[in-house]
């Protein structure tokens, strides 16, 4: 390199180092008009850009770079990196592999590809890989945490050396959340609850609040705030879910105060008469305890053995439930709500990608071959319009537009018979009304619904429909099909038989 050029380079490295990346960008091009051929100062030169988000240019430096020297892991790694970013996961998977073989004793690109294997559910060559990484990953946390998340989504045949490899994420960065985080979820997933709860407590997220943390003490004649967890399990169905426990505070003498997201407080009115309801986000009152939603489970015993699961603990303002039951008292067959989407889900750069939760609407476009049955849409959002591919001589009742909180759609759902739901809030609700209520599952689910389960010891009307396989939603919709079908005949058919 000549001495202008190192100059050039070396001004560029400084730039680049204290974060001004538009002037880093200026010498590294400057650096490249004398040495055109630089893997080195084109790689560097893709960092900077990807830093200023400059993604078309960034991949631009990175793939001339590796042309010029595909032996440097630098810019394969940089390229990787962006369209994981972006969503380009095929081209990121090839580049990864390439990395792999160029680098066979180095971890980290094992780590990273195997993390876009599972973006893309291909779950079993994740494991394929891993199971082939160096040796090194015997005593890395990230490839151990990552290894358990593959074995959990493998399913009931690997759920022990998942909580294995999730234990030995937690031994070597035991200060860290999030490997407390893969081990709690693995264990609650396989049903040993107790630990999993214990394991759940570093995780926990809750503002400043008034009063002490409750751990348990005498609460008879003391005053509770209950708040919502602003981290892991602290979405809608998270509140829904945990909110059965509410009562059983209240149960031991204290006045409870509830926050939870304003769209759920006239719903979690029926928990109890005297229960007092704030938004969270707001100022909260003055209380002798407060207490995570989610630490609930644990300070009550939960084990597999000994769920609290009352059917119907919520229940919609009566008046709202006898608005709707007069709309649908009109319609003469099977009452049946449809939600086939929950909330988007984007990748690092905010592009929107697969949820692997979604069914969609068009696998579920079978059903309307079962007569007898009125369909009801509950479904919010974008993932409405996918309703339009029903055709013309179908019919779907949608109500949406005056479903205003979650009030008003557990009151739709009180007027209707059954309620088929993707894994989302709405099927918390449903459930949590005591309604009929069919699940269906990925694959890789949430923790709550467990290994390969048909029923729920959550919510006792539930059942559960999973996949067989990654992306496998028409073998789903044909069982369902087949459920409506008896269904019609005999409405039992609506819940599993009792154990």
């Amino acid at each position: 390199m000549s001495e202008h050029a190192e100059k050039l380079f070396a001004d560029a490295l400084d730039h680049h180092q204290a974060g001004r990346f538009e002037q880093a960008v200026a010498a590294y091009r400057a650096a490249r008009s004398i040495l055109p051929n630089s893997a080195v100062i084109l790689a560097n030169l893709g960092l900077a850009l990807a830093s200023l988000e400059r993604w078309e240019d960034a991949i631009e430096a990175f793939e001339t770079a590796i042309r010029l020297d595909r032996t440097q892991p630098a810019p394969l790694e940089g390229l990787i990196g962006i369209l994981f970013r972006l969503g380009q996961y095929d081209y990121a998977e090839q580049l990864s592999w390439q990395l792999v073989q160029l680098f066979p004793d180095v971890l980290p690109p094992y780590i990273n590809l195997a993390a876009i294997l599972v973006r893309t559910r291909k779950f079993e060559a994740a494991h394929y890989l891993l199971r082939h990484a160096p040796a090194t990953g015997e005593t890395d946390p990230t490839f151990q945490r990552n290894l358990g998340g593959v074995l959990s989504s493998l399913g009931a045949r690997t759920a022990e050396a998942a909580i294995a490899a999730h234990r030995k994420s937690v031994a070597l960065t035991p200060d860290y959340p999030i490997a407390h985080l893969g081990l709690a979820e693995a264990l609650l997933r396989a049903g040993q609850m107790r630990e999993g709860w214990e394991e759940y407590r570093p995780v926990l997220q809750l503002p400043p609040l008034p009063g002490q943390e409750w751990a348990g003490e005498p609460l008879d004649g003391r005053s509770v705030l209950i708040h919502k967890d602003e981290g892991f399990g602290g979405g809608f169905g998270d509140v829904i879910h945990l909110s059965r426990y509410v009562p059983m505070v209240r149960a031991l003498g204290a006045a409870v105060t509830f926050a939870v997201p304003a769209s759920q407080i006239a719903l979690m009115r029926s928990l109890a008469p005297d229960l007092s309801l704030v938004p969270v986000g707001g100022e909260m009152p003055p209380c002798d305890f407060h207490c995570s939603l989610m630490a609930l489970p644990r300070l009550f015993h939960t084990s597999l053995d000994a769920i609290p699961a009352p059917i119907g603990y919520l229940a919609p303002p009566p008046d709202r439930a006898a608005v709707w039951a007069d709309r649908f008292s009109a319609l003469p067959g099977l009452r049946v709500g449809l939600i086939w989407a929950g909330h988007k889900y984007h990748n690092e750069s905010g592009s929107e990608i697969d949820d692997p939760r979604r069914i969609g609407f068009a696998p579920l476009m079978r059903l309307w071959r079962v007569p007898g049955i009125d369909f009801v849409s509950l479904q919010l959002g974008e993932a409405a319009r996918e309703a339009a591919l029903l055709p013309d001589n179908e019919v779907l009742h949608d109500p949406t537009d005056n479903l205003r909180d979650f009030a008003d759609t557990a009151a739709a759902m009180a007027g209707l018979d059954l309620i088929i739901s993707v894994d989302t809030a709405g099927a918390h609700l449903a459930a949590a009304l005591g309604k009929p209520t069919w699940i269906v599952l990925a694959s890789t689910c949430c923790w709550r619904w467990m290994y390969d389960r048909v029923d729920s010891p959550w919510y006792p009307t539930a059942r559960l429909f999973r996949q067989k396989a990654p992306g496998a939603w028409d073998e789903v919709a044909d069982r369902l099909l087949r459920g409506l079908q008896s269904a019609v005949k005999d409405r039992g058919a609506l819940l599993l038989p009792p154990h």
